[in-house]
């Protein structure tokens, strides 16, 4: 991956930020789903995802992907829904939650939906990268997996 796709990728990262920061705050609506967006934006940023994965929103899904360009058509993507207090859908697929079933998907909470969530980009990676799978990216709750891998 090229200095400046991360370079894209972190930047989108900034704009998801920067939506969620600008939600109200003290709206009963949209405070819970943004302190739990946020919290899972810090904890990605925290570990470096940034680097190499883009990030991207909807209404109230945030989308992850490894393209260098915004607008998905029909690529593989980790989506991200919140439901407070404390559930978080994580899905894989090409499409959007809204119209089609993702291939797979989980509703958890936080903790143990930050591990799938890593899991689920590293496939990602594996399913749309060429390059092998960042040392950063890989650890106790995000398998080594590879393009062969059942």
């Amino acid at each position: 991956m090229s200095p400046e796709h991360q370079l894209q990728n972190i930047e989108s990262w900034k704009v998801v930020e920067a939506f969620i920061d600008r939600l109200p705050g003290r709206n009963a609506g949209w405070e819970p789903w943004s302190t739990l967006a946020r919290r899972f934006v810090n904890e990605g940023h925290r570990l470096g995802l940034n680097r190499h994965f883009r990030a991207g929103k909807s209404v109230t899904h945030l989308v992850f992907s490894t393209l260098d360009h915004h607008g998905l058509r029909g690529e593989p993507r980790v989506t991200v829904e919140f439901h407070p207090e404390n559930e978080i859908r994580i899905a894989f697929g090409s499409s959007n939650l809204w119209f089609t079933p993702p291939e797979v998907q989980y509703s958890l909470p936080f903790e143990p939906a930050f591990p799938t969530f890593r899991r689920f980009l590293n496939q990602l990676w594996v399913e749309t990268v060429a390059d092998p799978l960042p040392d950063e990216l890989r650890g106790f709750s995000a398998p080594v997996l590879t393009r062969n891998s059942e």
